[in-house]
């Protein structure tokens, strides 16, 4: 993979989110002292570990006077990949026009978000059918699918005494998801199901 550009938010000197092109085989980092170019190299190397941005106290790597939340994206780096890269991610539905990986990192520092651009288009066939699956499975046994998106909502606006209403009660539907995954777990073709329709992200409306 070649780098070809960094995008750095909060981080030292680079108050506001800061794009730099590096495209080229000879990169010239310029500039007059305490101007971020030790920033940027810094910023660079939390790429190589899981640590997270230190926030306050004498090492503080965030932009002093700016607050952040713990999710704010720090740094996104953009790699234009070559065959080999291709190869490698060839397993992955729908790479065959990827030309780009996009590699970020937040001040949380636990995690690397990748993105493949332009994204994948992945079929949403085995998901929806493994929703079916389910939904079909907890009819049989005697469940109604799992309350709406908009019920969820409506239980949320709530208050505590509210909560003690028919209306609540028939919000909340008559299904226990725990007690349907007891049910189910005696049968392993269930349990695929149920896993698969929970990796999807369904809800089962």
């Amino acid at each position: 993979m070649n780098l070809i550009s960094i995008t750095i938010d909060g981080i030292k000197r680079f108050s506001e989110r800061t794009q730099i092109n590096v495209v080229g085989k000879l990169v010239a980092i310029v500039g007059p002292n305490e101007s971020g170019k030790s920033s940027l190299l810094r910023t660079l190397l939390h790429f190589n570990h899981n640590k997270a941005f230190l926030t306050n106290g004498p090492a503080q790597e965030t932009t002093r006077g700016k607050d952040f939340e713990s999710d704010h994206e720090a740094i996104r780096a953009v790699y234009l990949i070559d065959q080999d890269d291709k190869e490698a991610i060839s397993h992955i539905e729908d790479t065959e026009k990827v030309t780009r990986i996009e590699i970020s990192k937040r001040l949380e520092g636990d995690t690397f978000y990748v993105s493949l651009i332009p994204r994948p288009e992945r079929s949403t066939v085995p998901r929806r059918q493994a929703r079916d699956k389910l939904q079909s499975l907890l009819k049989s046994i005697g469940f109604s699918p799992i309350t709406s998106q908009d019920s969820v909502r409506k239980l949320e606006a709530m208050s505590e005494d509210e909560l003690s209403t028919d209306e609540a009660r028939s919000l909340f539907g008559d299904v226990n998801i725990h007690r349907c995954l007891d049910i189910l777990s005696s049968d392993g073709s269930s349990r695929i199901i149920v896993a698969e329709a929970v990796s999807a992200g369904f809800s089962l409306t």
